[in-house]
């Protein structure tokens, strides 16, 4: 006989049979070890994704507070990445990475990328319906520097371009005005209904400054990645900028546009009609809103608070000093306690934690245990005032003997006061990261200035080097002239 390969000949019966047992109790084992390890591997797969996320968030905290802000950014990035494959896009974990990304790059003068990010932390707090600590303060500090333009503030024919293209606006106040960006996915090109200029191209990233002059004048220059289609020339050229004068009694305004190729460039004078003018009017009627609040306002941040009864906090404890009595054993989950006037003599209360025995308790975890029940129509049930008890909407506040709603009244003081200190905490990060970035600012101007100066100082020195070099290039020719004169001199004696 053999038995799963085991060599049993000549064995005792017994000895055969406990080999036998011990092979299966062995299978046994090892095909609950392979169950339970298939079981919990999507458990562990699933904990790994949630760690990773959590990882990459810690990892930009702690670069933010370093004050590595590049490095922040590439974990904070990496962090909604995974939370967006993990489906966790809606969280209050999501927006506050979101914050902390529009925080480091402003930190790095990326002022389009930080407005775009705290635009989509604004979003996501409105469809949350609440907020973030440091939400308000980073929207404001970053607010008052760019701003994401309305497309549907920019006229018709611009707001339509645009829209159908998923483009973007932001405009960055800088130390000379202001700079406009316009970013969009691929190149497209534009009708624009007019009958010199019929077509404007746009490149996926479109740069240019803006200014306004205290006559109205308002300057657009410097212009990158834009392009329009001359119909008298029928060719492409490339758009450099244009002067808009004050508006006149027809409502258009005197232009200067620029324009140009290949080094060559070309002004032509315009009075341009104000639907030409109205992309520059939606800029700066966006201009004119930084650092004002937005409308719909920001959801302020609400600390998820655990829900208390209106009668009596939920916190509340019913104990006793003794073992419970026959009639406290009786007791059901649909049955309210306190249908006899006097409790049992056995029954020790505690009256600084304990409802009085005329007040009905619901040990069902469904209901709060100070709500009274009424009994019959005919027969309502009156509480110690002698007053008929209402709906929970209507009826006074529940005042016992052992002072419960005293107690009540006082955890909802000490809860408004905890929010208000909250509040005022809240308050005073903000002011102090404000001022820190109005200080971040001066010192970044300071520093501009000074990086100008320098620049100045060495222009002059290359100047003046220019200049020796001329009049030593001078005073070699006037040597070289007078050997000459005198070689000729020599000559004539010669002779």
């Amino acid at each position: 006989m053999n038995i799963y390969g085991l060599k049993t000949k000549n064995k005792p019966l017994a000895f055969r049979l406990s080999q036998f047992f011990a092979l299966s109790l062995t299978a046994i084992a090892i095909a609950g070890f392979s169950s339970t390890l298939f079981l919990t591997t999507p458990v562990r797969a699933e904990s790994n994704q949630a760690s990773r996320s959590e990882k990459y968030r810690n990892d930009g905290k702690t670069a933010l507070d370093a004050g590595k802000y590049a490095k922040a950014i590439t974990a904070f990035g990496n962090a909604l990445k995974q939370m967006d494959q993990d489906g966790q896009n809606a969280s209050p974990e999501y927006l506050s990475t979101l914050i902390r990304l529009a925080r480091a790059h402003k930190e790095l003068d990326q002022l389009d990328a930080a407005s775009q990010r705290i635009n989509e932390a604004a979003n996501l707090a409105r469809k949350l319906g609440n907020g973030d600590p440091e939400l308000q303060a980073t929207f404001d500090s970053i607010n008052a520097l760019c701003k994401q333009v309305d497309i549907d503030t920019l006229g018709t024919g611009t707001t339509n371009a645009l829209k159908s293209n998923a483009s973007t606006m932001t405009v960055v106040k800088d130390t000379s005005g202001y700079k406009v960006t316009i970013r969009t996915p691929a190149k497209f090109e534009s009708s624009t209904g007019n009958d010199k200029v019929d077509m404007l191209g746009l490149d996926p990233l479109v740069t240019f400054s803006l200014a306004q002059d205290a006559d109205g004048t308002v300057r657009v220059y410097d212009v990158k990645g834009m392009r329009m289609h001359s119909v008298e020339k029928a060719m492409w050229v490339n758009f450099f900028g244009c002067r808009f004068g004050p508006q006149n009694e027809q409502s258009y305004r005197p232009s200067t546009i620029s324009a140009g190729k290949m080094g060559v460039v070309k002004e032509v004078n315009r009075d341009l009609p104000p639907r030409i003018f109205a992309p520059v009017a939606g800029i700066l009627a966006a201009i004119n809103t930084m650092g004002q609040p937005v409308d719909p306002p920001l959801p302020s941040y609400t600390a998820p608070i655990e829900a208390v009864s209106k009668t009596e906090p939920a916190s509340q404890t019913t104990t006793t000093t003794s073992p419970p009595t026959s009639q406290t054993e009786a007791i059901t989950k649909s049955e309210p306690i306190g249908h006899s006037e006097t409790p049992p003599p056995s029954t020790t209360v505690v009256q600084s934690e304990t409802p009085p025995p005329s007040t009905p308790v619901v040990q069902s975890e469904t209901r709060p245990a100070s709500t009274p029940v009424v009994q019959s129509e005919t027969n309502p049930t009156s509480n110690s005032a002698g007053q008929t008890l209402k709906s929970e909407e209507s009826k006074p506040p529940f005042k016992s003997e052992t002072g419960a709603q005293d107690n009540a009244a006082d955890r909802l003081a000490r809860q408004e006061e905890e929010r208000a200190r909250r509040e005022s905490e809240r308050k005073r990060r903000a002011d102090e990261r404000a001022r820190h970035d109005e200080e971040h600012r001066q010192e970044h101007l300071r520093h501009d200035k000074d990086h100008d100066d320098d620049d100045d100082d060495k222009r002059d020195m290359e100047r003046e080097k220019e200049r020796d070099a001329e009049r030593e290039k001078e005073r070699r020719k006037e040597r070289e002239k007078e050997l000459l004169r005198e070689s000729e001199k020599r000559d004539e004696d010669k002779d």
